[in-house]
């Protein structure tokens, strides 16, 4: 009987120490599609980059769950930055999306940050113009339209927090110089988001 519950006992561990290990590969393993973003600001866009000051654009997909902690980091960016930068998010809204199917807690919280614009990519039209392909992506262009930072703004997957990337954008808008050109973006693919990853 108790090399039973001995056995039983080390299955438990082992099953209880792979969960972990798991968790914790997941947690920091950034997004798998890489992003190749121009650049140049495209002209396509349907955002007009101002020229006096730099642009922000922030790409989310509204069901990401990972992509709540970016929105709050990118509430704290404004303070820092003040109005000296243009900032846009833009919510992924794939075609043949039902009306409303963006209209999650997501995209509340990310119209609730002053001094930010908000955009729904209808078909992912400036998703596919910029080359994003990770929820979380944030990249920043100075005003003459050269691309100074690619990116994500949390230290891992969900985590709030100081990180490279935050400090990266604030250090570039405010004094135009930064050790960080490019940090790693950990959310889901902005296409073919599993049902059971989604937040409802």
């Amino acid at each position: 009987m108790k090399i039973f519950i001995t056995t039983g006992i080390i299955l438990w561990l082992a099953a209880v120490g792979y969960g972990l290990v798991y968790l914790s590969r997941y947690e920091t393993a950034p997004g798998a599609k890489p992003d190749s973003p121009p650049g140049k600001f495209p002209s396509l866009s349907r955002i007009v980059p101002e020229r006096t000051r730099a642009t922000l654009i922030f790409f989310a997909h509204p069901k990401c769950p990972c992509s709540r902690a970016s929105i709050r980091e990118l509430a704290r960016i404004m303070p820092e930055v003040g109005p000296r930068l243009a900032v846009y998010v833009i919510l992924s809204k794939p075609a043949g999306s039902p009306a409303g199917w963006e209209n999650t807690d997501l995209r509340s919280s990310a119209e609730r940050i002053p001094g930010v614009k908000f955009i729904v990519d209808e078909n992912e039209v400036e998703t596919d113009l910029f080359g994003v392909r990770t929820s979380g992506t944030a990249l920043l262009y100075d005003p003459d339209g050269n691309l100074r930072f690619q990116g994500g703004i949390t230290r891992s997957r969900g985590m709030e927090g100081d990180n490279a990337g935050r400090s990266a954008i604030a250090a570039l808008v405010n004094s135009n110089f930064s050790e960080h050109s490019e940090t790693p973006v950990y959310g889901c693919p902005l296409q073919d988001l599993p049902d059971d990853q989604m937040v409802r």
